[in-house]
């Protein structure tokens, strides 16, 4: 289950590039349940991950490296500055976000789908003056299976996976 989520975005990417006028539709549940009560949390990433730009639809995505999917061939494992601005046949390194590093969820979208169902969650890093409010897609570092719409409720600990971000304490236990 590991690259179901880079599964979905690589064909996402496919429809977007062969079929321009049926790209899927994602519609905002932001404001809707289960997904409104983790708008506005904050997560505390637990190593250093790349972020970078998808060369065919220029969206900033975060990620750890050569462990994200197929979209990973070229990216070096080790996560360092040297590797800024590298750019492959998928993507181009633009910057890191560094372990300790706090991520806001802003943004939830839904696509509906009977065997796929599939969100999207977008978040902005705080204090990275580079990328300050830009929304960034955190579908690499996400716990696809633990997480709305896989389950009704959210798993312990919510929405990330455990290596990657976890919610910060000040937050309370919002997720049981």
């Amino acid at each position: 289950m590991k690259y179901y989520s880079s599964y979905l975005r690589f064909i996402k990417i496919m429809v977007v590039m062969i079929f321009p006028a049926c790209q899927p539709t994602f519609k905002n549940v932001s404001n809707q349940e289960p997904y409104l009560e983790a708008i506005d949390k904050k997560f505390l990433l637990q190593r250093d991950l790349y972020i970078y730009q998808m060369n065919v639809n220029r969206t900033l995505e975060i990620g750890p490296g050569t462990d994200m999917s197929q979209y990973s061939i070229g990216v070096p494992d080790e996560v360092a500055e040297k590797h800024i601005g590298l750019r492959t046949s998928y993507l181009t390194i633009k910057g890191i976000a560094r372990t300790g590093q706090i991520i806001t969820i802003k943004k939830i979208f839904y696509k509906p789908d009977y065997y796929f169902p599939y969100a999207m969650y977008y978040v902005v890093l705080e204090g990275h003056s580079q990328f300050s409010g830009q929304k960034i897609d955190a579908g690499e570092i996400l716990n696809s299976e633990g997480n709305p719409p896989k389950t009704e409720r959210w798993s312990t600990p919510p929405v990330f996976k455990k290596d990657m971000a976890l919610p910060l304490a000040s937050d309370g236990l919002w997720w049981r």
